[in-house]
């Protein structure tokens, strides 16, 4: 059975993301237009959702046509949710490399009595000297 990449919490938002962006491109595509009923229930209801999830305050798609006020709305908040992206990716890699020093650091205890240990069977000759 193949395994599956854990899913990281900045994937997670990454996801949403692009729902926001969907919404976006989707007002910026018909600027002017009538809002569709059917568009308006599916904005809202992704909008609902990325509020909820990450205490946003996105209003509600009420309006009846799509307009430029709506677009710059819209990617004001795909900037800010993007941001926090970042912000995940950072943390994730940090914790990532700290995880990874701390592994070496045992691995590296562990093995200092067997690298003495080798270094003192050598013959003098074989072991280059450093001279501080």
């Amino acid at each position: 059975m193949a395994s599956r990449k854990k899913r990281n919490n900045s994937d997670e938002i990454q996801k949403d993301l692009k729902l926001l962006g969907k919404i976006c491109h989707k007002c910026t595509e018909e600027e002017g237009a009538i809002i569709k009923e059917e568009d308006r229930e599916q904005a809202n209801l992704k909008i609902s959702k990325l509020n909820g999830k990450y205490e946003l305050e996105i209003d509600e798609v009420l309006e009846d046509q799509w307009s430029e006020e709506r677009k710059k709305d819209l990617k004001n908040w795909w900037k800010i949710l993007n941001t926090k992206v970042q912000y995940e990716r950072k943390k994730e890699d940090a914790t990532e490399i700290n995880k990874y020093i701390d592994i070496r650091c045992e691995a590296i205890q562990g093995e200092l009595k067997g690298m003495l240990n080798s270094l003192l069977e050598r013959h003098p000759k074989k072991l280059k000297w450093i001279e501080l």
